[in-house]
């Protein structure tokens, strides 16, 4: 008998897991909630310690995913209304530096 072939019997010990109807069964069941440390969710209320599929609400967070891709459009009229007031902003911002005294240059400090 060659021993670089497995035996039958060491067949179940080899399979790291099993794939059927669009899972993996073994390591679906060990990674189930791998990363959670239940000791962090102790102090809150029993009813916000359990979180169910209702409340997960997967489709509207997809829906939001998808929508922060899409490009922004804007009318015409929502662009007139962003140039003016940058232009109302720009006037204010020159107003203010106009009425602040000006700071004396260390050239001027010298004359």
């Amino acid at each position: 008998m060659n021993s670089s072939y497995p035996r039958w019997a060491d067949f179940p010990d080899r399979i790291l897991d099993v794939g059927f109807v669009g899972r993996w069964w073994v390591l679906g069941a060990r990674m189930r909630d791998y990363d959670i440390n239940d000791d962090e969710f102790l102090h809150l209320p029993a009813h916000l310690r359990i979180v169910g599929p209702h409340q997960l609400q997967l489709e509207a967070n997809e829906l939001l995913f998808d929508e922060k891709y899409k490009p922004v459009v804007l009318t015409d009229d929502q662009v007139n209304q962003a140039l003016w007031e940058d232009q109302v902003l720009q006037k204010e911002k020159d107003q203010l530096a106009l009425s602040q005294p000006d700071s004396l240059l260390p050239s001027e400090v010298a004359r």
